[in-house]
């Protein structure tokens, strides 16, 4: 049986898409792919899965295979029907996020009349938690899950258990986090600050941890962020002094206002997670943790967490934010079924069905002229196989040039990627020259895997790493 995850919608609710649209396949318990919409329409967080369902899926199919379908709820639809009207899948009214899964109405024509279907529904809330399976296995006995974004079905924030064999929602709401996760997502001081528009809200993560990074954080800059009652307009005499000084500099984003505004925003939503994920820990005495959503990539957060609250494991997976939505609910089916999940890698991203997809092997004579190219200064653009899965380049499709050259950082950041100039870069690290080089390096940790964690470097080795130390 193939079971096909889906994220995305043909209906909207009050005017919302939903973004970072995908398909997910697993064929009994081996994930095939995560196909990622973005990286066939080369539309950033493409929201436009009925237009491309059916090439994404055709080459998948099997003659005669049964086929499940399982649909990823949320709050911005609840039916996706393709372009071609084969399929149409739709969440049902009475479905409650706390129910594992659930069948649904299901009706297919067309190509995929052929085949006998059924249709599910996962909550996008477990969803999150779900796209851990794929890459840690099943849940660990007496763990925490919780999962953090904008919104999800129901809730901004949830909270489960796995204990005694048994997965429970104990927990979701909208305000527990909903302030201090809107600052990177929809909230006007933060837009203002990065000069952004409303419709750039998703570009806000990654450009408002970078500018933190370079600022403080301000107890009184603090205190008027934490009174804002509505995100869209801005209150406070400080903040809106900082404001009308920032956007009248001709790059506002080096004035140390808006730096220090930034680190105020990025202080306040760690300590709030912090607080939010000790505060079940606490109640629930469970000693594993399994962290999904948008929030899960924020990596100085995730750090903290792994430093401050002693779990014996912390497991995030690549695809925490909704690109990962489609898997997380294929594999809940998956799991839900009792079926282990064979683990994989990220590099899930994938045109093929896996007969067609071979990786060539690199002789050793051109990686010695691609080693002599990157010592001479050179940039490489690396393309090996299949894509990652998730925000984050991790080896298949990456960029690599020497790390211990500032004006080569520039160039990749800011010239060739035109990113901003407060961006940093990642650099991949050999497990044995972290643990020589990073300060208080965990090899058992999980975090490095995915580029979903950040360490200080020891002093000795500043010069070596001089290009892609950010600078905190």
């Amino acid at each position: 049986m193939l079971t096909i995850g889906i994220y995305g919608f043909s209906n909207t609710k009050d005017g919302f898409e939903s973004h970072d649209n995908a398909i997910a396949l697993i064929r009994n318990g081996k994930v095939l792919a995560n196909l990622e919409l973005e990286r066939f329409s080369r539309v950033k967080q493409d929201s436009n899965l009925t237009e491309h369902f059916d090439m994404l899926i055709k080459p998948w199919l099997k003659k005669d295979e049964n086929l499940r379908f399982v649909l990823s709820t949320s709050f911005t639809g609840d039916t996706f029907r393709s372009k071609s009207g084969s399929i149409f899948i739709k969440v049902p009214e009475n479905f409650k996020p706390g129910d594992i899964i659930a069948p649904c109405e299901i009706k297919l024509s067309g190509f995929l009349k052929e085949h006998a279907a059924t249709g599910w529904v996962v909550s996008h809330e477990l969803a999150h938690i779900g796209s851990c399976l794929p890459f840690y296995g099943s849940f660990k006995e007496n763990s925490l899950l919780i999962h953090i974004d904008g919104g999800a079905s129901v809730s901004a924030n949830s909270v489960w258990t796995y204990t005694n064999g048994s997965l429970s929602m104990i927990h979701s709401d909208w305000d527990s986090l909903k302030r201090v996760v809107n600052y990177f997502n929809d909230n006007e001081v933060t837009r203002k600050v990065l000069g952004l528009s409303e419709k750039d809200h998703l570009s806000m993560p990654g450009k408002l941890m970078g500018l933190a990074s370079h600022g403080k954080k301000k107890q009184d800059i603090l205190n008027e962020l934490c009174n804002i009652e509505n995100q869209k307009k801005i209150e406070g005499n400080i903040l809106n002094s900082i404001i009308k000084k920032g956007i009248s500099i001709p790059e506002p984003t080096t004035y140390w206002g808006f730096k220090d505004i930034a680190a105020t925003m990025q202080c306040d939503f760690e300590d709030s997670v912090i607080d939010y994920i000790r505060k079940w820990k606490n109640a629930t005495g469970c000693s594993h943790l399994y962290y999904s959503g948008g929030a899960a990539l924020n990596i100085h957060t995730n750090s903290r967490i792994e430093n401050e609250l002693n779990f014996d494991s912390i497991s995030i997976p690549p695809v925490p934010s909704d690109c990962g939505l489609a898997l997380g609910a294929a594999a809940v089916a998956e799991w839900n079924d009792g079926r282990k999940i064979k683990r994989t890698g990220p590099f899930i991203v994938n045109s093929f069905s896996e007969k067609n997809n071979k990786l060539k092997r690199i002789s050793s004579r051109r990686i010695k002229e691609i080693a002599e190219l990157i010592s001479n200064g050179k940039i490489i653009g690396v393309c090996i196989g299949n894509a990652e899965t998730g925000p984050r380049a991790l080896g298949h499709r990456s960029i690599i040039a020497r790390p211990d050259k500032i004006d080569i950082r520039k160039k990749i950041s800011e010239k060739m990627k035109q990113r901003e100039w407060y961006r940093p870069l990642s650099p991949m690290i050999l497990d044995d020259v972290a643990q020589a080089c990073l300060q208080n390096y965990n090899k058992n940790s999980l975090l490095g895997n995915f580029m979903l964690g950040s360490w200080h470097l020891n002093p000795e080795f500043t010069a070596l790493f001089s290009g892609v130390i950010h600078v905190d």
